[in-house]
């Protein structure tokens, strides 16, 4: 527990003026106040009132000619600055001083949480995509069989307690471990991170809350003498301030109870979304009882009832893809059916969602079969002579049928059939999803797609000892997490950063405002209790009360009590968007700079670079801006970064497209 409260809260010198919103990383140069703008508002119409006055101004003559000299004076007057060695003096003495003065430990501190927050944001967008729970097995995250592999649901209820993000094949014992590991790293570690930057930033804004309104004693035993929230103390909090003795701002006080019992129950919350499972394996049963994996199945596109014409077996079949040991599920679309694996239309190889590349064997008797069907037709109904892959054949043509075929349009082309007609029947015989059809090879046996989804099922797997004088075979396990409560916790912190870095951010500038350094924590926060207690106990010497007595009388006579720090110069608190209102209005020009270069960066850039550079300019232009607190410094620290970026961008770039080469 930090008892000592010495050290000061924000930079001694820092008393002045809060004009900066540079988040605390410089200290203000002393200027005189600039006389209030009116507001955009009243400029606008100003302008459009007074538009026809200027528009006749500047078509005279004369003004244009009296615009014009102006211009060509300050041209001069620019260039006679630069030429001054004088004024370049001046400006490097101003930008180094800036530079001494700037806080780097500030900037890093804000760059990480910037990035911490980028990468919550970034994880809470990417996770959630379709393409990361699309299951490329018929077991889906649940551990339910379905031949459909984006019927899933991510958002399901069934999902919260569910590990549904998994990974991994371990033993029990290391996936015991990782889960453990997990609890006192994460959970553990993490409460004790989070109390104590949530009761840090706490302190500070009560700081700046009782100098105008005061709070109970327990409220200011809880968030000065204590270091992290109890169950007592968040009861306490809730209590006062839903009484009269709560802090200036509702939302600040619903948000201090909020975070104190999320930091509560944060070990919970992070076990709860972790744990560990068997891994399993998909599975048919047949109708002789037996369990076949469902790996050992191929989806069939087509069967060449006479394949002894063309050298191959009678009633020879056809597979959507040679795929063996992968599961072939299919996906479901507007489309229809889709199976996973499939001739692509650019490669004579299978095409695969799994690793978004092609399988190793061709698609050669895949696309004449498909070739031949459609020159010739099904069933062997064409009276004429046929051609084969080269090989001309008699008449009638082959006798091919099929099962179902897709008609999507990127596969109908290599598959032909979805929408051919029968001329006996006027049907479409094989544009109907109930006719897919899986072969199993070993038994020749033909399964339809829906007996293999009520038959299917996942059941566990086990390891199996690659030698004889290895271990017997075993359970393998894996560890993730629960989708919902992952997604659910990121959010969270998502939310908590940004409102602990805004809390922070306007307490310290309002201490700073006020020209106050300290808090009272430790043993500051107990002189200044005992003093409140002494000064309303007028009637009562508590020195000669016992524990209970002295309790009783707090809550009986004085109701909780009231404490209040000595009074604020000020009793308004600091505007973040007001200040950094302002501080964007200071460096108006520097900004649209910054905007311009970093958006051209952001859509022109790309892999050869000549887009990339633009970042460069925009790094400096944000360092100048922050750095520097005139224009003469900003524009010294923006020709050295721009000079020393560019050294470092080509030094990389250099660098990678040797290495490429």
């Amino acid at each position: 527990m930090e008892l000592d409260s010495k050290a000061s809260t924000v930079y001694e010198g820092a008393v002045g003026s809060v004009k900066s919103f540079s988040p605390l990383l410089v200290e203000d140069d002393e200027r005189p106040p600039r006389t209030r703008q009116r507001p955009f508002r009243e400029r606008f119409l100003g302008f459009l009132r007074f538009w026809p006055r200027w528009r006749q101004l500047l078509t005279d003559k004369e003004t244009r000619t009296t615009l014009r000299q102006r211009w060509r004076r300050r041209g001069r007057r620019l260039c006679d600055d630069l030429a001054d060695r004088r004024e370049w003096r001046d400006a490097l003495l101003a930008a180094w001083t800036d530079i001494r003065h700037f806080s780097w430990l500030g900037l890093l501190a804000w760059t990480a949480v910037l990035a911490w927050v980028g990468v919550l944001v970034w994880m809470s967008v990417y996770i959630p995509q379709d393409s990361l729970f699309r299951s490329y097995s018929a077991c889906h995250p649940d551990g339910n069989f379905d031949i459909i592999g984006n019927s899933y649901n991510m958002w399901g209820a069934s999902g919260v307690f569910q590990v549904t993000m998994a990974w991994g094949a371990m033993s029990f014992a290391n996936a015991k471990f990782v889960d453990v590991a997990w609890d006192v790293l994460f959970g553990r570690c993490g409460q004790a991170l989070l109390a104590w930057i949530s009761w840090s930033v706490f302190s500070d804004y009560v700081t700046t809350s009782i100098e105008v309104s005061p709070v109970s004693y327990e409220t200011f035993w809880a968030m000065f003498l204590q270091d992290s929230p109890t169950a007592w103390s968040t009861w306490f909090l809730v209590r006062d301030f839903c009484r009269s003795h709560g802090l200036r701002s509702r939302a600040v006080m619903v948000f201090m109870v909020a975070v104190a019992v999320f930091v509560l129950l944060f070990p919970t919350l992070g076990g709860a979304m972790s744990g560990y499972q068997a891994n399993n394996a998909a599975y048919v049963n047949t109708d002789q009882g037996q369990m076949i994996k469902f790996s050992e199945l191929k989806m069939l596109a087509y069967v060449i009832h006479d394949g002894w014409r063309v050298n191959l077996t009678g009633n020879h079949p056809v597979y959507f893809a040679d795929a063996t040991g992968q599961e072939e599920i299919v996906y479901e679309s507007a489309y229809g059916y889709t199976p996973e694996f499939w001739c692509s239309s650019y490669s004579q190889y299978y095409y695969t969602p799994r690793e978004n590349s092609s399988v190793t064997t061709p698609c050669e008797l895949q696309r004449n079969t498909s070739n031949y069907v459609k020159e010739y037709g099904f069933f062997g109904l064409t009276d004429t002579e046929s051609t084969w892959m080269n090989q001309s054949l008699a008449a009638p043509a082959l006798n091919i049928s099929a099962f179902y075929l897709p008609g999507a349009w990127y596969m109908a082309e290599r598959y032909y059939g979805w929408d051919w007609t029968d001329p006996r029947t006027n049907t479409t015989p094989f544009a109907y999803q109930s006719k897919a059809a899986y072969f199993w090879e070993t038994g020749n046996q033909t399964f339809s797609l829906p007996y293999i989804a009520a038959s299917g099922t996942c059941q566990p797997v086990s390891e199996v000892a690659t030698d004889a004088d290895s271990e017997p075979a075993r359970q393998t396990y894996q560890w993730g997490f629960s989708f919902i409560q992952l997604f659910a916790m990121m959010i969270t912190l998502v939310v908590w950063t940004v409102g602990m870095s805004a809390l922070w951010l306007k307490s310290h500038m309002t201490m700073r405002m006020r020209g106050r350094s300290d808090k009272p924590k430790g043993f500051k926060g107990v002189l200044e209790l005992a003093a409140a207690i002494r000064r309303e106990l007028e009637e009562t010497n508590p020195d000669d009360l016992s524990h209970k007595q002295l309790s009783a009388e707090i809550r009986k006579t004085l109701r909780g009590g009231t404490i209040r720090l000595e009074d604020a110069g000020s009793p308004e608190m600091y505007g973040l968007l007001r200040g950094f209102r302002g501080w964007i209005v200071e460096r108006v020009w520097w900004t649209l700079g910054f905007a311009v270069s970093f958006t051209l960066a952001f859509f022109v850039g790309d892999s050869r670079g000549s887009g990339l550079y633009l970042f460069v300019m925009a790094g400096a232009l944000f360092l100048a801006m922050l750095v520097g607190r005139s224009t003469k410094s900003r524009a010294i620290v923006f020709l050295g970064g721009y000079i020393l970026g560019t050294i470092i961008f080509f030094s990389v770039w250099g660098s990678l497209l040797a290495s490429y080469s």
